[in-house]
C-alpha cells in the first residue's frame, strides 16, 4: 500500500487526489503495515531520492513520513465477508492473495473483487 501511495505521489498526484484502501484478514499484518516501518535490509541496490522524500530515518531503519499517511487507510477485512461498503475501486492489487485459495475460491474472490470495481 505504501509503495502504491509513493508511486502515485511521485507521479505528481496530490495527497487528496487518491485514496489507497489497504485490507488484510490478519489484524497483526494490518497493524505491522500501518506502522510503515522498514528495516535496513528492506531496500537493496540503488535507492533513488524518493526514499528521503517519503521515508524518514527511524532507529535502524526507515518509517513512512506523516504527509503520506493520510492517503492510505488500513483495515482488517475478509474478502469472503466484506464490510458493507458502497464505494467502488478503480484498481485492485491483490499481491499474494489468490495463492492461498483453490481454484473455486480463486474464482469467488475474483468475482467479489470485480463486483467492487468502478464501472469505467
Amino acid at each position: 500500500a505504501w509503495t502504491i501511495a509513493i508511486t502515485l505521489r511521485e507521479a505528481g498526484l496530490g495527497a487528496r487526489d487518491f485514496y489507497v484502501a489497504a485490507r488484510d484478514v490478519s489484524q497483526a499484518a494490518v497493524a505491522a503495515a500501518r506502522r510503515g516501518e522498514y528495516g535496513v535490509n528492506s531496500f537493496r541496490g540503488s535507492v533513488g531520492p524518493w526514499r528521503e522524500r517519503w521515508l524518514e530515518p527511524a532507529g535502524r531503519g526507515w518509517r513512512v513520513r506523516e504527509e503520506l499517511r493520510a492517503s492510505v487507510d488500513f483495515a482488517t477485512e475478509n474478502i469472503f465477508a466484506p464490510a458493507p461498503d458502497e464505494s467502488r475501486w478503480d484498481f485492485v492489487f491483490c499481491r499474494n492473495l489468490l495463492i492461498y485459495f483453490d481454484t473455486e475460491r480463486q474464482a469467488e474472490a475474483l468475482r467479489l473483487l470485480r463486483a467492487r470495481m468502478a464501472p469505467d
